[in-house]
């Protein structure tokens, strides 16, 4: 009986050839110099004909599933972060958004880190989520395809938009802070509110190549049974296919350094200058005879900057080992389960940000502190900026009780 062998040509199994498809999924094949055997029978007609075996290549397999223990261990932790993530922005897009009365600049660019957050746990971590249960894309079609461009393009545009939020944040800050002339001129709502249009129609731009380039990989499903490969049908991946390997690497690197090196340095560079100024010299307008107010004044600035600081920080940390790594994968050839782990690892260090700035707010914003007790109490409390005592709604009007702003 002769055996005939057939090769799986490079490319990924997208040509949508049935026959094809027929075929490799009613023969044994081989991967590795081990043959794969069927999990299911096929027709009588072409097992009499002859013998074959198809070989296939690494690439045109799915991933080698996780184990059960770790997959368990990623759901718990993309449940509890997503959990946290959509109840603490929308909390803060209710309280700071809808509630509350008097909206400062820093509440407008507030709103859009929140939204930006919000979008990441409810609209990508879902289908991250489910890829790692099941190591495969959730379906296949115009519908997976969809799905497969929209939940990375959400991830990617929330992402920068975050980026660059906080970077305005910084620079208005330190127009209010450093440069008062300045501050008169563009700290307004109206000129924050181009400011976050710009920010996410800028976002949208530049993650736009990855609705080009994000496709469906449609790959030979196989699983170990009794120490032998199994064959299970086929299955999809969402990944990126550039036109060659040089665009891909450019457009990392550029997207590495460009929107989120160089901004985290003018970050740095701003809230160093705005520290200077609040904690080593004397604080703009400011003299030896200042009023207790003008301390106040002072304090609550302070307050806020160790807030947006940490809030800063807390971004910087979480997201620049995803990111570092995410640009040498883009240079390293290495592409086993190891380096699989590791990517998704870093990953849900990145997302966890999402579920931290509201967190951040609770702890260091009196004014939040303020509004979500209001919220969540039938008989409301303020807190006092004077004696940081609690006093009923009805003792609120007294003279001397205020609420601190952002």
């Amino acid at each position: 009986m002769n055996r005939k062998n057939i090769s799986v040509i490079d490319k990924p199994l997208l040509t949508g050839d049935k026959d094809f498809d027929f075929l490799l999924s009613c023969l044994p094949f081989e991967h590795q110099n081990q043959t794969i055997n069927l999990s299911w029978s096929c027709p009588a007609w072409l097992w009499n004909s002859s013998f074959w075996t198809v070989s296939v290549k690494e690439d045109n397999l799915l991933p080698i599933p996780l184990t059960h223990r770790t997959v368990v261990i990623f759901m718990v932790l993309y449940l509890i972060i997503i959990s946290l993530a959509v109840l603490g922005n929308s909390c803060v897009l209710l309280i700071i958004g809808c509630i509350k009365r008097i909206k400062t600049v820093t509440d407008m660019y507030i709103i859009s880190l929140a939204a930006s957050d919000f979008m990441i746990a409810t609209l990508n971590m879902p289908f991250q989520l489910y890829f790692i249960v099941a190591n495969e894309w959730p379906t296949g079609g115009d519908a997976g395809l969809f799905l497969c461009k929209f939940s990375n393009f959400i991830q990617g545009v929330s992402v920068v938009a975050s980026i660059l939020t906080l970077l305005f944040i910084a620079l208005d800050r330190y127009l209010v802070i450093c440069s008062t002339s300045l501050a008169h001129k563009y700290h307004k709502q109206r000129t924050a509110a181009i400011i976050i249009v710009l920010v996410w129609g800028l976002s949208i731009a530049a993650l736009s190549p990855h609705l080009f380039f994000q496709n469906l990989d449609k790959r030979i499903k196989i699983e170990e049974s009794d120490g032998k490969l199994v064959m299970k049908g086929f299955g999809y991946l969402c990944a990126e296919f550039y036109p060659n390997e040089y665009f891909s690497k450019i457009y990392s690197a550029l997207m590495y350094v460009l929107v989120y090196l160089v901004p985290i340095f003018i970050m740095a560079y701003s809230y160093a200058k705005i520290g200077h100024r609040l904690w080593i010299i004397k604080p703009i307008g400011i003299d030896s005879g200042s009023s207790r107010s003008h301390f106040r004044i002072i304090q609550r600035k302070k307050r806020i900057i160790k807030m947006l600081l940490l809030v800063v920080l807390a971004f910087t940390v979480l997201w620049l080992p995803y990111f570092t790594f995410s640009l040498y994968r883009e240079f390293a050839s290495a592409t086993d389960q190891n380096f699989r782990m590791r990517s998704a690892i870093l990953k849900l260090i990145g997302y966890s940000n999402c579920c931290v700035n509201p967190i951040i707010y609770t702890f260091l914003s009196r004014t939040f502190q303020n509004e979500f007790i209001k919220m969540c109490c039938k008989n409301r409390v303020i807190v006092t900026s004077s004696n940081y005592k609690t006093d009923s709604m009805k003792n609120s009007k007294k003279e001397g009780t205020r609420e601190t702003k952002f």
